[in-house]
C-alpha cells in the first residue's frame, strides 16, 4: 500500500489539477486484497500462546527511534554489501 501511494502521483495533468485516478484504483486493489486475506480462515494453524504473547508485547518504535536505529545499522551512503547475507533466507538471491 505504501509503494502504491508513494510510487504514483496524486495529481496529474499540465497544471497538476487532475486527480490521478489510476493511483487510487491501485490502492483499492491492495486494500481489497488485504481485506480478503484477513477474512480467510487458517484451520491448520494452531494457536500458540507464546508467539501471541511475543507479538502483543513487542515494543513499538516512533519515527525518531527508527531513524536513530537505521543510522546505527545501515552503511554510510546507503550501499548494501551484497557479499554478506542480509534479510530473511527466503528473500536472499
Amino acid at each position: 500500500l505504501v509503494s502504491a501511494e508513494e510510487g504514483n502521483k496524486t495529481f496529474d495533468g499540465d497544471h497538476k489539477d487532475r486527480i490521478n485516478w489510476k493511483k487510487f484504483e491501485i490502492m483499492d486493489d491492495v486494500v481489497l486484497a488485504i481485506q480478503r486475506s484477513q477474512r480467510t480462515p487458517y484451520p491448520y494453524i494452531q494457536k500458540n500462546e507464546e508467539v501471541q504473547r511475543m507479538v502483543l508485547d513487542a515494543k513499538m518504535f516512533d519515527e525518531e527511534e527508527l531513524y536513530s536505529r537505521s543510522v546505527q545499522v545501515e552503511p554510510a551512503g546507503g550501499a548494501i554489501d551484497r557479499t554478506k547475507p542480509w534479510g530473511p533466507r527466503w528473500l536472499r538471491t
